[in-house]
């Protein structure tokens, strides 16, 4: 697609594809992957925890765009279609890798295993943001992601009453998590505060008028303004806490310049090699830790900087390897089986890029 600012109203609606989601999603995966290095200096300038707040604005602009392209297609949208999908999507390879885990713990080959089993509770059922630190609680946004896709569709597109305001409400949420989550940082509301700014921003861009808005914010020197606001933010956040609202909402403020900007200057996020690591986002974030730990025992990290280095080059490219094989024998299968039990059940067809998923899990 060519750049926002020459882009027409229709031809965004008609666009069924954003490529550079998909490469957004690798940048951010691969970020959250040095989190898990032992490489303190990129801690410290790379803020690798930020990917996870990336994939929380992802989840809420490519939910909310493919439920209101749904709508306009069909007149509405079924919500049992949808969350079969997500079933079908999400679960299996999160279960697979809770296992695997789980096997890993009891044979004392991953990290931290004490804490484990008192924990297994949070993680069968999908409250992982309540759980305390310790092996597999990376996993943590997914229970945020999996409340975020059970309650959004069902509010803004299946209540009537909602339907009708739901540009209001979700503008009320957000700024009612975005306040808790900067005056009471323990709130437990303000995680939501990136997912919902996604979720206002497909909406803003599915209206005429709020398309031609938000179409100067992906020209280049608005574009790049917020793109400095948004590293200013990072930069300010405490990198101790997962609330990250000023992260979430400058992230926001930059995604129409990172996803329809010029493609002289955001052009790389269409690169094949990254679009592809983006559709292995979710397994390589699922399974990173597990590997990251068997890569330690053939690469030990206490030995220097240089061993840490090529720790975190091992890990992820052993990483991408397996979600690439995850991908052809768990993934593409079960995605593909979810979507034909929701056409049968009389869902409309999604966009094509929910044949990938949209979260960090995403």
């Amino acid at each position: 697609m060519s750049g926002i600012s020459r882009t027409t109203y229709d031809e965004f609606m008609d666009d069924r594809h954003f490529a550079r989601i998909d490469g957004l999603r690798a940048v951010s995966v691969l970020l959250v992957l040095t989190i898990h290095s032992k490489v303190t200096l990129l801690h410290r300038y790379l803020h690798g925890w930020i990917g996870v707040t990336i994939f929380f604005v992802i989840s809420g602009f490519l939910i909310t765009t493919l439920l209101l392209r749904e709508e306009s297609r069909t007149g509405r949208i079924n919500l049992s279609g949808f969350y079969i999908r997500r079933v079908f999507r999400i679960l299996p390879l999160y279960y697979l890798a809770l296992a695997l885990t789980c096997i890993a713990v009891a044979l004392r080959l991953a990290d931290d295993p004490s804490p484990f089993w008192p924990r297994l509770v949070y993680f069968l059922t999908y409250t992982n943001e309540f759980a305390p630190d310790g092996t597999f609680g990376h996993t943590w946004s997914l229970g945020i992601e999996e409340k975020f896709y059970l309650i959004w569709p069902a509010v803004a597109f299946l209540i009537p009453v909602a339907v009708k305001r739901r540009g209001w409400i979700g503008a009320t949420v957000l700024a009612t998590t975005s306040v808790l989550g900067l005056v009471a940082p323990s709130t437990y509301v303000g995680l939501y505060a990136p997912i919902l700014a996604g979720c206002v921003l497909a909406l803003v861009l599915n209206n005429p008028r709020g398309f031609e808005i938000a179409s100067q914010a992906a020209k280049p020197t608005l574009g790049i303004a917020f793109l400095a606001l948004f590293v200013l933010a990072v930069v300010v956040n405490p990198e101790n806490t997962h609330m990250q609202v000023l992260v979430g909402l400058t992230a926001t403020l930059a995604f129409p310049f990172l996803l329809f900007g010029p493609p002289r200057i955001m052009g790389w996020l269409a690169h094949p090699w990254l679009m592809h690591v983006g559709t292995l986002s979710y397994a390589i974030y699922l399974f990173h830790p597990l590997i990251g730990s068997a890569v330690s025992a053939v690469i030990p990290t206490e030995r220097g900087v240089a061993y840490s280095l090529l720790h975190l080059l091992g890990m992820t490219v052993a990483t991408i390897a397996f979600a690439e094989i995850m991908r052809r024998l768990v993934e593409a299968p079960l995605i593909a089986r979810g979507r034909a039990i929701a056409n049968r059940k009389g869902s409309s067809l999604p966009l094509a890029q929910e044949q990938a998923p949209s979260t960090l899990p995403l």
